[in-house]
C-alpha cells in the first residue's frame, strides 16, 4: 500500500466508510497496524474539516 500523507485523497478514504458514515473495520483489518492507525486519523481528519460528514441520517 502507498503511504497516505494527508485527507485530500478522498476516492481513497470513502472506501473505508460506509454508507452510513461509520468505518468499516473489516476493510481496514487488511492493512498493517501502522497503515491501520493511519487511515483512521485521516477519517477523523477529513470529518473535522467536513470533507466527510459524521453521520448521514
Amino acid at each position: 500500500m502507498k503511504k497516505i500523507k494527508n485527507y485530500y485523497k478522498f476516492n481513497y478514504i470513502i472506501n473505508f466508510i460506509s454508507n452510513q458514515g461509520k468505518i468499516l473495520f473489516n476493510k481496514i483489518q487488511l492493512l498493517s497496524n501502522k497503515n491501520k492507525k493511519l487511515i483512521i486519523i485521516l477519517i477523523k481528519q477529513a470529518r473535522i474539516l467536513s470533507l466527510i460528514p459524521f453521520k448521514i441520517f
